[in-house]
């Protein structure tokens, strides 16, 4: 496995941004980046951040956004797939106000954003995107801190 040891190119996509021109070429890890909605309810901010990803991966791999498809099973990683596409890793995470998803054109990736000052539901985080196996390892109270058999699953490579 090979682990970022530095600053990685961001992405910010946006109203009136020329991200485009900004698009890392050749490095083989980057990160997407977009502002949403500062409140929980993730329903705008997946939107978002798959539109950001379609419209990037698009541009890299030389077709049109609507080419590039995003399919989702839980305790699986996003995946995105085009015409002839290459298999790169992707992983996706969102917080208030920011949505960012990480890209490895060499194999799997993993990203997480928390704000530690708001009660999270981890128990509807692990049924999402680990599965209902690890999902049943959480506590029921939506506040109390990850349980040690959560933390491998939830940081897997």
């Amino acid at each position: 496995m090979r682990i970022a040891t530095g600053p990685v190119p961001v992405v910010q996509i946006g109203a009136g941004l020329l991200w485009a021109a900004m698009l890392p070429r050749s490095e083989p890890v980057f990160v997407i980046a977009v502002k949403t909605p500062d409140h929980p309810d993730r329903t705008v901010a997946r939107t978002t951040i798959r539109t950001a990803i379609k419209d990037v991966l698009g541009e890299l791999w030389g077709c049109a956004p609507t080419h590039v498809t995003l399919t989702h099973t839980p305790g699986e990683p996003l995946c995105a797939q085009a015409p002839n596409s290459p298999a790169w890793g992707l992983s996706v995470s969102h917080d208030a106000g920011l949505s960012i998803a990480a890209v490895n054109r060499s194999g799997p990736v993993g990203v997480d954003i928390v704000c530690e000052s708001q009660a999270f539901d981890w128990h509807a985080v692990a049924h999402d995107h680990l599965g209902p196996a690890l999902a049943r390892q959480r506590p029921s109270n939506q506040c109390a801190p990850p349980t040690p058999p959560f933390l491998p699953g939830w940081a897997r490579p």
